[in-house]
């Protein structure tokens, strides 16, 4: 399996969990009871933390070693999108869970909702970029 093989498939396993995360957990939160809020939000990080660091952490790996072997205008693009879905997460995502996990706020689940279709359009189109490499070569 080559880098690009490997980015392919980190890449598309993390569209999965965003469509998963955009369209069925994050609305759920919505339907939880307030008083059970607090323990279910923190089960959901903790377990969904397992899931999308390592994936977050070798796509990352893997899409610097595409730029250093193969620099073209699609590798650079897929670095932009994912320096802003980095920034996305650590910026607007995680603060906003940490704000809900203290607090139960209707607004702060809209707010996290309408806010992850950014990283959901920016990994679809990463991924977009990858299927191009593929199919170019």
């Amino acid at each position: 399996m080559n880098i690009i093989e490997l980015s392919l498939i980190v890449n598309s396993f993390l569209v999965g969990i965003i469509l998963v995360v955009q369209v069925v957990c994050y609305p759920i939160f919505l339907n939880v009871a307030i008083s059970s809020f607090q323990l279910y939000h923190k089960e959901y990080i903790n377990r969904i933390s397992i899931i999308v660091i390592p994936a977050m952490i070798l796509e990352s790996i893997t899409t610097i070693i595409l730029l250093i072997v193969n620099d073209t205008i699609y590798v650079k693009i897929m670095c932009l999108l994912l320096f802003i879905i980095w920034l996305s997460t650590f910026f607007i995502q995680l603060p906003l869970h940490n704000r809900i996990q203290k607090r139960y706020k209707v607004d702060y689940i809209k707010k996290l909702i309408v806010s992850n279709y950014l990283r959901t359009i920016l990994w679809v189109l990463k991924l977009g970029c990858i299927i191009l490499i593929i199919s170019t070569n």
